[in-house]
């Protein structure tokens, strides 16, 4: 399903983690979260090739150096043999679970996931965020997903994509964004 609008807060404006990133990688995490073809679990097709006719001065080994910093500092994963990459924290920016019918919606997408990989990181996501809102009215929908087994984002940051290397400041913390 086609999403028509993508919910950005305006305070990644202010962050100093967010203000830290280069223009290509704030580029890159800004393509990814307001691409019409993002899934309710937060996943979309990885092919980097196919991001360079957006930008006139963009590169395939560009679009791969700032998804390498990206994925460093946990803000994506992305999963080479399934050519998908999540935005690990879309559930949390998005709202969606807020309402109940979303659960269900949540729950096909995570189905539609081919990468095993990206499955523990959503299901370790949607754990974390039940238990930061647990008021939220979407969660009977999902509730068979937080079930599955998790797996912790921060096993993936140092997983350089191919010419790419992770960048020096790697072990930092969770961004909020």
């Amino acid at each position: 399903m086609a999403r028509d609008y993508a919910k950005i807060l305006t305070r990644i404006w202010s962050d100093q983690e967010w203000r830290a990133l280069t223009r290509d990688e704030q580029w890159l995490y800004m393509h990814l979260v307001t691409r019409s073809d993002l899934s309710y679990a937060g996943v979309a097709d990885w092919r980097p090739k196919r991001l360079t006719p957006l930008a006139t001065d963009i590169s395939v080994h560009d679009v791969e150096l700032a998804a390498a910093a990206l994925q460093a500092r946990g803000y994506i994963v992305i999963d080479e043999d399934t050519e998908e990459v999540l935005v690990r924290s879309y559930h949390r920016n998005d709202e969606a679970l807020k309402q109940t019918n979303m659960g269900a919606a949540v729950k096909k997408a995570y189905f539609d996931v081919a990468s095993s990989k990206l499955m523990g990181v959503i299901v370790w996501e949607l754990q974390r965020l039940h238990h930061d809102r647990p008021d939220w009215k979407g969660w009977a929908g999902v509730a068979e997903i937080l079930e599955h087994p998790a797996t912790d984002p921060a096993a993936y940051r140092h997983e350089p994509l191919p010419g790419a290397d992770a960048p020096a400041d790697a072990d930092h913390q969770e961004p909020p964004f």
